[in-house]
């Protein structure tokens, strides 16, 4: 789905923007190599930004259990 109509930007250029490290929507448009026109568009990119980094905390406890899960693996005896 189109996002910025200004500068035809989506949500897949958005969100691999955010994977990328962008947490602003100015970040966002530096990543992209835009700046913003009539920026109607800041507050949803605003809240794709937030909403993912929501994801990302409430996945925080899953993930360190299975970094210390890899780290027993890789600390056990291997079988020669």
């Amino acid at each position: 789905m189109i996002v910025c109509i200004c500068r035809a930007i989506n949500e897949k250029k958005i969100n691999a923007s955010i994977d990328g490290g962008a947490r602003t929507a100015k970040q966002v448009y530096h990543s992209l190599g835009v700046k913003p026109k009539c920026g109607k568009c800041r507050p949803e990119i605003q809240e794709m930004i937030d909403n993912a980094l929501q994801e990302r905390v409430q996945r925080l406890p899953f993930l360190h259990q299975e970094i210390l899960q890899a780290h027993e693996l890789l600390k056990s005896p291997q079988p020669a």
